[in-house]
């Protein structure tokens, strides 16, 4: 104890102790330092560590993705070529009579349907528009749809007269229904057929007469009926 030392040792004594003191200091203070710096030096290795991952994954999903866009077009020009393909069946397989009732379909639409034609597979009509946008007959507008089916008995007409059986057509007022553009369209493609066909078309409304009547290479005739009083 520094009470049962001498004076002089006493002093002395104390000196080195505050001399320890000083250096016990300076170590905790470096200790300290040592540690801070050994801390930093671990969050900057696993910020490394990170990054590294970080670089890894990255390098693993552009991987998967060029993977992906490669099996991508592979697909899509895959599905190209078949569609191409089948739709080159399509219209180079069609029965003859479709042909022909294309061109009268398209001459009563104005050119805006340009196609009736039967998918692979299906068994009902599809159309095809001028824009090339293709729809079942069934999602047709009623008065399309009778131009649909009117352009089907006529080519149904021409076939039947191109096996031998070349008979007169008969149609009795079939375009009554007609809004009067749609009348003047399909009394084009009558028409047309009678180029092929003689036709005998029968009516008794005056504006239809008149239909005909502005169409070139069609005779028109007015049939008086006598009745006795």
């Amino acid at each position: 104890r520094l009470a049962d030392l001498a004076p002089g040792e006493a002093g002395k004594r104390a000196e080195e102790l505050g001399e320890r003191e000083q250096e016990l200091g300076r170590r905790r203070d470096g200790i300290i330092e040592a540690r801070t710096r050994l801390q930093k030096e671990k969050e900057e290795l696993e910020g490394e560590d990170r990054e590294q991952e970080l670089a890894q994954q990255r390098e693993e999903l552009l991987d998967r993705l060029k993977d992906a866009v490669e099996k991508w077009t592979v697909d899509t020009l895959a599905l190209v070529l078949f569609r191409r393909t089948r739709e080159v069946y399509e219209r180079e397989n069609q029965p003859r009579v479709l042909h022909e009732a294309s061109h009268f379909f398209s001459t009563m639409t104005n050119g805006r349907y340009v196609r009736i034609f039967l998918p692979m597979g299906v068994r009902e009509l599809w159309v095809e528009r001028r824009d090339g946008k293709r729809l079942s007959s069934r999602f047709l507008s009623r008065g399309t749809g009778e131009q649909l089916y009117l352009s089907l008995s006529m080519a149904i007409m021409l076939e039947v007269a191109e096996r031998g059986m070349a008979f007169p057509v008969v149609l009795d007022d079939i375009l009554v229904n007609f809004d009067p553009e749609r009348a003047s369209r399909a009394a084009r493609a009558i028409q047309h057929l009678s180029s092929k066909l003689q036709v005998l078309f029968f009516t008794c409304h005056p504006h239809v007469k008149g239909l005909f009547a502005s169409v070139e290479g069609v005779t028109v005739r007015t049939l008086s009926l006598s009745t006795d009083s």
